[in-house]
């Protein structure tokens, strides 16, 4: 049951910490409006933004995980209840041309979408370049793994179904 998280005479704001186990902040407002103005920003309800229905991270702000030690991880919606997708910005630091890639694979589906960067995935044995602005969608249960090209760090969307 989704807890009732916003009136008029306060806001109460229901997070869930990493572990799953919920916990409640109250904060006073008399009005709407006021609530409307604070919301979101950083000390008033910290780094991120949830209230049943929906959740805002602020850029840079989502929660950090450690997944896969080549890959930094950033949850975009590490709060969101009932979520059907995962999603992170994922960032990979170059690493020497001849480094080993560590690939991995998991039950359902993947789309990425490049920001910065240029990245090769490898999907099944096949390299794929793309670009910023360039996109995949793939079958996660196939053996895959990223790398940054051009000595430069890559940034890009992954949202696992």
């Amino acid at each position: 049951m989704e807890p009732t998280c916003l009136n008029i005479i306060y806001i109460r704001v229901c997070v869930f910490d990493t572990c799953g186990f919920h916990k409640t902040e109250h904060h006073d407002r008399t009005n709407k409006a006021d609530w409307r103005k604070n919301k979101g920003t950083p000390g008033y309800f910290g780094d991120y933004y949830s209230i049943s229905g929906f959740e805002a991270v602020r850029n840079g702000k989502g929660l950090k995980l450690e997944r896969r030690q080549q890959y930094k991880y950033e949850s975009l919606a590490s709060n969101f209840i009932h979520k059907k997708a995962e999603i992170f910005m994922v960032t990979i630091d170059p690493k020497p041309e001849d480094a080993l890639l560590d690939f991995n694979s998991h039950p359902g589906q993947e789309f990425n979408f490049v920001i910065k960067g240029s990245m090769m995935t490898i999907i099944d044995g096949h390299e794929i370049i793309l670009n910023e602005g360039d996109s995949i969608y793939f079958d996660s249960g196939f053996n895959h793994a990223m790398k940054a090209l051009n000595n430069e760090q890559v940034k890009f969307l992954a949202m696992v179904l």
